[in-house]
């Protein structure tokens, strides 16, 4: 008889910030929300950023979630192995997953 236990905790986390755009195509130049004219700002209730991207100009207001993100989990199995006779195998098995 012999028993397995393998566990596999799983973690990512992400935060973001300086959101931007690109101010051109095929250049290394962006345009940093907040910076300049433009504003940002998080609404904690909507949980959402308003972007204002040149302040009085013609360019209208966006909105996006928040893209941050914290993701844990765990994830296990067992594994129960019986050998009742000789060239017979019982298997027992149990997965749990926890997010």
């Amino acid at each position: 008889m012999s028993l397995q236990l393998y566990l596999q905790p799983l973690l990512a986390v992400g935060k973001y910030d300086q959101f931007k755009e690109l101010a051109r195509p095929k250049k290394y130049e962006y345009n940093v929300f907040g910076e300049d004219e433009s504003t940002i700002s998080y609404s904690d209730s909507a949980e959402e950023y308003t972007v204002d991207p040149d302040g009085p100009g013609p360019a209208p207001v966006f909105y996006f979630g928040n893209p941050d993100f914290n993701f844990k989990s765990l994830r296990g199995t067992i594994v129960l192995r019986w050998e009742y006779l000789p060239g017979s195998i019982l298997y027992f098995v149990w997965t749990q997953n926890r997010a």
